[in-house]
């Protein structure tokens, strides 16, 4: 389960279907998440989902091995081709969800861009745009992923309740003042539905 430093944050298992999209009328702030790594949540996906995840997934993959070395041979220069790691490291990063990273390549490539014009053969441009790509195409899959896992999960309220009772999901509350506590009324409410 990810770690979570906010202490304003109450971690919620077990939570059927239900009691769940009750609670979140009275809470948006709740929502569910993966007790999962990254590769068992694909499993969920399906249709659309599916299809937009192994997209972006083989684009970060495979990505900088077919258009890396194209613009290398294009230029004659095979050095462009340790734009290959740079792409890889953008895609660690992402998955190290450490996103506040991408803003330096992000300066330095507008500024080769200013001083020296756009030209892939530019060592800078090249690699800041592999650390970029890398980086965007990884960060949308992991975000697909789990926003279409969701989604199907949240069509069986069966197959949610099970997940749930395995601890395959688990919840997160945000606490606040202004939000009615999920120990209250919305479980109070649930409650009186079961009797």
């Amino acid at each position: 389960m990810p770690e979570t430093n906010d202490s304003n944050i109450d971690i919620i298992k077990g939570m059927t279907y239900e009691e769940f999209t009750k609670g979140v009328q009275y809470d948006k702030t709740l929502q569910f998440h993966f007790d999962v790594s990254f590769t068992d949540e694909r499993k969920f996906l399906k249709g659309f989902g599916k299809i937009a995840f192994y997209f972006f997934m083989l684009g970060y993959m495979y990505g900088p091995l077919i258009l890396i070395p194209i613009t290398a041979y294009e230029y004659h220069n095979w050095y462009l081709l340790f734009g290959i790691l740079f792409s890889y490291w953008g895609t660690y990063i992402a998955f190290s969800r450490k996103r506040g990273v991408l803003i330096i390549p992000i300066i330095l490539l507008c500024w080769f861009w200013f001083k020296y014009g756009f030209h892939l053969d530019d060592y800078g441009i090249l690699f800041c745009l592999s650390f970029i790509a890398g980086h965007i195409f990884c960060g949308i899959a992991i975000q697909t992923e789990t926003e279409y896992a969701k989604i199907e999960i949240m069509k069986d309220p069966l197959f949610f309740n099970k997940l749930s009772k395995e601890g395959i999901i688990y919840f997160l509350k945000k606490n606040s003042e202004e939000k009615v506590s999920m120990n209250s009324e919305a479980f109070m409410l649930t409650g009186e539905e079961k009797v």
